[in-house]
């Protein structure tokens, strides 16, 4: 008999403000792009949390609730203490994530256990989907 299984991984972004004079109400925007090899890939879940009375621009009715590996990219809107997960991911896949925020007095940067690496000078953040991932 043949035993098939399939050890899903999970992405989670999360935003963290600090600083004396950080806006802890602000709405922050990320867009997220998957990228894997060959074709196929099922559409993704993301789900939130401490996301409560995030702040949605015109036109915008709900954060999205999944997203499609080489399907394009898909925004995000997060609060202070805000998560977005991106669940049931294969190992491999590759992820780019961007704060669109132009805002210059917020100054991005990852937390120390963040599996992502960022571009110097930008505000993106890549990895490869492995056991444990994190882009905070």
């Amino acid at each position: 008999a043949f035993k098939n299984t399939y050890d899903s991984k999970s992405l989670t972004v999360k935003k963290t403000v600090s600083g004396d004079f950080g806006d802890l109400s602000k709405t922050f925007t990320f867009e997220i792009e998957l990228k894997g090899e060959g074709t196929g890939y099922a559409p993704v879940t993301i789900s939130y949390d401490h996301n409560d009375g995030v702040v949605l621009p015109t036109g915008v009715t709900t954060n999205p609730n999944s997203v499609v590996v080489n399907g394009g990219k898909v925004t995000v809107y997060l609060k202070h203490k805000g998560e977005a997960t991106i669940n049931n991911l294969p190992a491999g896949v590759s992820y780019t994530v961007k704060e669109l925020q132009t805002d210059t007095l917020y100054t991005v940067t990852l937390d120390e256990d963040s599996t992502a690496k960022m571009v110097p000078g930008s505000r993106t953040a890549t990895g490869t989907i492995a056991e444990k991932n994190s882009a905070n």
